[in-house]
């Protein structure tokens, strides 16, 4: 029993959720040099602290995804709705 729309939707969410972990990884490896573990903590700390807080932004980025598809009824909302209608509800 393979539904096409789930699989569809879980691929979309697969790529949001690649999308997000690289975005979010340059950020998190941009800005570590500004907090106290980069000189407090040995090499593995600040890399458990870069992927830990990686997944964390990616968790969020997911939840989003689906709230937004929740809001708009759609799942495929990212190739449904262009977003200026997504924002501004025309068709």
């Amino acid at each position: 029993m393979h539904n096409p729309a789930t699989h569809s939707a879980m691929a979309r969410a697969g790529l949001w959720s690649a999308l997000a972990f690289v975005l979010n990884l340059v950020w998190e490896i941009a800005q570590v040099r500004l907090y106290t573990i980069w000189v407090a903590a040995d090499g593995m700390s600040v890399a458990w602290a870069l992927l830990h807080c990686t997944l964390g932004d990616v968790m969020i980025a997911l939840v989003m995804f689906a709230l937004a598809g929740g809001v708009l009824w759609r799942a495929d909302w990212p190739a449904s709705r262009s977003l200026f209608s997504a924002s501004f509800g025309s068709q």
